[in-house]
Formats: structure tokens, C-alpha cells, sequence
């Protein structure tokens, strides 16, 4: 199984959008991506995501477009990662949020900072951001990879803050 992982980084702040209303308690693949992002934060003492139907959405919509076209890139909004999977159809979602969380190693607190600037760490301080009361997550699939996007609100990432 190969894993493609872009990080997700955020250099500003932008006004707050309304907050997503938490939906009834998830099911299936909303389940067990919520499952595995509170077991990370769990870890780091930080209080549990809700699941948001509408950060699902959008996460499904920007999921679609990138299987539709063959692009690998970020939305361009902050508080989103994004994973794929390649081979398609050998990963769940739950797989990709540990994949994140593996970024820990590489994540130094003290310095607030990637300690090797070659491998990522970002996907993992999403995760484990404070500040982020909501995640809604989806998955596309294109000829060769699942694609898993996330969507967080309020977004972490804030270069001037630590996540915890």
C-alpha cells in the first residue's frame, strides 16, 4: 500500500464562518473518521471533534472535483487535509487519519515546528488543533486513487499558535 499525503498549512486568518451544525451521531465511514480523529486527540489532551454534515459537504464536493480531474492539490481554504491512497480500494479512512497522526514524530512542540522540513507535520496539528470544534470528511475514488478530504472549522494551522 503507497500513501500520498499533502499537508495542509494555513498563513492567515480569515473571518469565521457560521458554525456548522453537528449532525445526528454519524454512521459508517462518518463513524470511524470521527472515531479515529478523536482517538489522536485523545492523546494530546485536547476536547473531542463533532462531526458536521456540512464541512462533509464541502469536503465530498472538493473530494469529487479532485477525482473528476486528475488534480492533487489543496482547496485553497484553510483547515483541510487531504490524503490519497494508491492503490485505490486498500485504505479506509480511518488508515489515513492514523497516517496523519504518524506525523507526531516529526512535530516539535517546543519550536512549533516540522523538525525535518522534508516530511510533513501539518496534517497532524490539524488533527489535534485545539481550537477545531468540527470535522467532516469524505472520500472519491478516480481510476488509480481514493481520494480523503477533511474539512475543519473552526481551521488550524495558524502559524502564530501552537494546536495545543
Amino acid at each position: 500500500m503507497a500513501l500520498v499525503l499533502f499537508a495542509s498549512i494555513s498563513v492567515c486568518v480569515l473571518p469565521a464562518p457560521p458554525a456548522p451544525k453537528a449532525g445526528a451521531e454519524p454512521q459508517g465511514f462518518a463513524h470511524d473518521m470521527l472515531a479515529a480523529h478523536n482517538a489522536v486527540r485523545r492523546k494530546t489532551g485536547v476536547p473531542p471533534l463533532l462531526w458536521s454534515d456540512q464541512l462533509a459537504e464541502r469536503a465530498r464536493e472538493w473530494a469529487a472535483t479532485l477525482a473528476s480531474t486528475g488534480a492533487s492539490r489543496m482547496q485553497g481554504i484553510p483547515g483541510q487535509n487531504i490524503g490519497y491512497a494508491i492503490p485505490r480500494g486498500n485504505v479506509r479512512g480511518a488508515d489515513i487519519v492514523r497516517e496523519w497522526a504518524a506525523e507526531a514524530t516529526n512535530y516539535d512542540h517546543q519550536k512549533n515546528t516540522c523538525i525535518d522540513s522534508k516530511l510533513r507535520c501539518h496534517h497532524y496539528t490539524q488533527v489535534v488543533w485545539r481550537d477545531s470544534k468540527y470535522v467532516g470528511c469524505a472520500v472519491a475514488s478516480d481510476a488509480q486513487r481514493d481520494i480523503f478530504v477533511c474539512d475543519y472549522d473552526p481551521p488550524g494551522n495558524d502559524v502564530a499558535k501552537r494546536p495545543y
